[in-house]
């Protein structure tokens, strides 16, 4: 079905540029700002 392969190009799309953005930010504040950004929440949760 050409809808599924076309939801499936998107997802795959965006998983990318999550992916792409990470790194970028990564490599320009370093582990600092990734620990804020997915640690900060996960200690809200518990």
């Amino acid at each position: 079905n050409p809808n599924h392969k076309a939801a499936a190009a998107l997802a795959a799309a965006a998983a990318l540029c999550l992916i792409a953005t990470g790194a970028l930010l990564w490599q320009h504040f370093g582990p600092t700002l990734f620990n804020a950004l997915i640690l900060a929440p996960l200690a809200w949760c518990f």
